[in-house]
């Protein structure tokens, strides 16, 4: 979840469907099977393109200190907690980590290692003149036609200095590295040239993503109980005709329970705050969303169950045609 709604920024509905399914699978199952609730994820993920090379190429090219700050500190405390033992195997410290990202901000910092402001006669290849523009140096190794002098220092921090590989947490002061002796954190003194930042940047995402976090595997011969074909389930006109629900029944949404109460008409329309409307569009207004599977987020007023759960309960129970 962090991989799909934090560094690949997708919204949060993204995510419904696949809760949905989820859940629609472990309540027919009455058991939790982890390698489908792995499976499901690993599907939602394809078919959203979030993939190892997508987050990795996002990672890094992201500006990882003014634009996604947050993202930085979590990723890098991870990574700071991240090792390998004589046999290759990666060991994460989480006690380690939590310190980190809880402390930041009061003990820790987030710190470039090639510095924003270099003096001009300092060992690193570029400064920043009274005009605010880049100069380069002799001997300077950034990307050919992308880093050029005189153009915007800014520009040159949100694409050169802020990119993850040349951020670190480090200690806010003196006082702070004193009273953590028993917390180590890695130093890099000669880190002056691109290439570093470079080699670094590849090394945390290599580390975050092939170790820490690698990106569950899809089965596609694992197939889920709840695996309906969609136009197999009863529509709203036929759950009201076999009985599962009536004209009359009070429906809610799930995600706002306290002001989201309509009137089921018929098959197709609802009584909302007065006004008739249709199901979906009842959903819509509710939740500000563009267009919404109604049969998902909707329950009976007093119900858990869902009336998508109700739609698959029922096939189930009455042998309507499923995928085998």
């Amino acid at each position: 979840m962090f991989e799909f709604l934090t560094i690949s920024d997708r919204d949060s509905k993204d995510a419904i469907t696949m809760f949905s399914t989820i859940m629609n699978d472990i309540y027919i199952r009455s058991n939790v099977d982890k390698n489908v609730v792995v499976n499901v994820i690993a599907s939602e993920m394809i078919s959203k393109a979030v993939t190892v090379e997508r987050i990795k190429s996002d990672l890094a090219n992201m500006d990882a200190y003014e634009q996604n700050k947050r993202i930085a500190v979590a990723l890098l405390s991870l990574y700071e907690s991240t090792t390998v033992d004589s046999y290759g195997k990666t060991k994460i410290s989480f006690d380690k980590a939590y310190t980190l990202l809880h402390d930041y901000g009061q003990t820790f910092s987030l710190d470039h290692l090639l510095v924003q402001t270099p003096e001009e006669d300092s060992d690193f290849k570029y400064y920043r003149d009274d005009n605010g523009k880049l100069v380069l140096k002799e001997g300077h190794d950034f990307e050919t036609g992308v880093v050029v002098s005189g153009m915007e220092y800014d520009q040159f921090t949100r694409i050169v200095l802020n990119k993850m590989g040349n951020l670190r947490l480090w200690y806010k002061d003196d006082n702070s590295a004193r009273q953590n002796d028993a917390l180590q954190l890695k130093g890099y003194a000669d880190f002056v040239t691109y290439s570093k930042i470079k080699g670094r940047g590849e090394a945390i995402i290599d580390t975050l993503m092939d170790r820490c976090l690698p990106m569950p595997a899809y089965n596609p011969n694992l197939r889920l109980t709840s695996e309906l074909r969609e136009n197999a389930l009863p529509k709203m006109n036929k759950l009201i005709e076999y009985g599962v629900l009536h004209a009359g029944d009070r429906l809610y949404i799930t995600f706002n329970p306290n002001d989201s109460e309509a009137t089921l008409l018929d098959g197709s329309y609802v009584d909302f705050k007065g006004e008739k409307m249709k199901v979906n569009d009842w959903g819509c207004r509710v939740t500000g969303w563009k267009s919404v599977n109604i049969y998902t987020i909707a329950s009976v007023v007093g119900e858990d169950e869902t009336l998508q759960q109700k739609r698959i309960k029922y096939t189930i129970n009455h042998n309507e045609e499923t995928l085998g």
